[in-house]
């Protein structure tokens, strides 16, 4: 991509690269790959990308088991994914914060964040990804004190994901008898 200088491209070819790393448990690598996509994003002075960058930082610190560090990379990709305006990403963002809130035993904050992602994929009718928080709503809410309380709102959080992934495979859901 430098070649051609298309430093935009370079930086999410490095991104994807860490990512693969990241999966592959190559984590020294993947922060090699995240130095040089932030570097470059820096240069280019696109936030989105700076986010993303970011956000897979956050991975590959929860690959370490530093929680902290992770949720600390994620907050900074919120940050920078709100001021691009990019609605997808801030709300994958909120989820990968509500996961590290999940981690650092705040399972209240855990909710919120994900409220608020599926807020903004609702808003944007991005199906699968509110079909995913919802999931992540409903484990969430399972590990506050008062959890059996909170039974039926958990269940009909699973309830709308069942459906939603009904109605995506053209079928009902079993649960759809249930009201």
């Amino acid at each position: 991509h430098l070649k051609y200088n298309n430093r935009s491209g370079a930086a999410l070819a490095h991104l994807n690269l860490a990512y693969a790393d990241t999966d592959a448990g190559a984590l020294h690598n993947a922060e090699a790959h995240l130095a040089q996509s932030l570097a470059l994003s820096l240069e280019l002075g696109d936030r989105r990308l700076q986010a993303l960058t970011d956000t897979v930082r956050g991975v590959v610190y929860s690959f370490r088991g530093d929680k902290q560090a992770a949720f600390n990379a994620y907050k900074e990709a919120l940050d920078l994914a709100h001021v691009s305006g990019d609605h997808q990403a801030e709300a994958a963002i909120l989820n990968s914060t509500g996961k590290a809130y999940e981690d650092l035993n705040e399972p209240q904050s855990a909710l919120d964040n994900y409220e608020l992602a599926l807020k903004l994929f609702q808003h944007d009718q991005n199906r699968d990804a509110e079909a995913v928080t919802l999931y992540y709503l409903g484990r969430a809410s399972r590990a506050l004190p008062m959890w059996c309380r909170l039974l039926p709102c958990r269940v009909g959080y699973l309830r709308r994901a069942t459906r939603q992934a009904g109605r995506r495979a053209g079928r009902a859901s079993p649960l759809d008898a249930c009201s």
